[in-house]
């Protein structure tokens, strides 16, 4: 008896402590969220009082700039650029862990979407020397979902393509019906395919962890914060889909969103392959 009561003690006090450390653990983590958050907000007013100026200065100001003054201005904009990117993940991973991310579902045309986010980083694909391009068929596909959510997943992931890929490479972005897995309904697949450096296979497991980047993107000191799967991945889960990676390095990456389909209309009114050409 004096055992089997030791032992209960024991486990009691085992309970108690640990008990204790998950809600010290819940405690900080619920603090993290909170300082990611208010200093996404105190940053982004700054940026936003910079990139009004900036703004300002590229126009001339009344002026004409000389060459090397618009070379300077545009190292500051891509350099706010990032800042602005980096922020932005900041609060959307906050949002998305605090569950305060709200999605306002609608109808969304995936052919506009594509086209809009090659327009969106047309200039970065030129300056980068990247072959951008945008294959959306001949069918008009739709989901229900939110319009800047899935735009912004599938901009990080066009955003990767040509962060990690070398000058002269491509990145196509594309979309087509598929059946699902037991073949009972059809789903939208958006894909964005590029010819970049790849991911070590032992790296593919974690790449979804936030914060986790490649070692081979660490080595080559490619700029990131290693969050950008993290949510998209979040925000297609929220949508009901699935995200799949396939990378081999030296080769390149290929990742694809499955979504729920609405419907399929075809053909497209605009069914031209859009295409951004790298400058020469």
């Amino acid at each position: 008896m004096a055992t089997d009561l030791g032992l209960a003690l024991e486990h009691a006090r085992l309970f108690t402590a640990t008990v204790a450390a998950v809600e010290r653990l819940q405690a900080l983590d619920r603090s993290r969220d909170v300082f990611m958050s208010t200093v996404s907000h105190e940053l982004r007013t700054p940026l936003t009082s910079i990139s009004g100026y900036l703004e300002l200065l590229e126009d001339g100001v009344g002026q004409g700039l000389s060459d090397e003054q618009t070379h300077v201005l545009g190292v500051i904009r891509r350099n706010g650029d990032r800042l602005q990117q980096l922020i932005e993940d900041l609060l959307t991973l906050s949002r998305i862990e605090s569950g305060a991310l709200r999605t306002m579902l609608g109808d969304v045309d995936l052919a506009a979407m594509v086209r809009g986010v090659v327009e969106d980083l047309g200039p970065a694909a030129i300056d980068a020397r990247i072959d951008l391009t945008a294959d959306v068929g001949a069918q008009a596909l739709h989901v229900a979902g939110d319009a800047g959510q899935l735009s912004r997943a599938l901009l990080n992931l066009a955003n990767n393509g040509i962060k990690f890929t070398p000058a002269g490479g491509s990145v196509q972005l594309s979309m087509r019906v598929e059946p699902d897995a037991d073949g009972t309904k059809d789903r939208a697949v958006l894909e964005v395919k590029d010819t970049g450096m790849g991911i070590p296979p032992e790296d593919q497991q974690a790449l979804f962890t936030r914060f986790f980047r490649a070692s081979n993107a660490t080595s080559a000191n490619v700029p990131g914060t290693g969050l950008g799967l993290v949510i998209v991945r979040n925000i297609v889960e929220n949508h009901g889909g699935t995200v799949q990676l396939e990378s081999t390095p030296g080769r390149g990456t290929t990742v694809r969103m499955e979504l729920p389909l609405v419907s399929v209309d075809a053909p497209a009114a605009d069914a031209t392959p859009t295409r951004t050409e790298p400058a020469s």
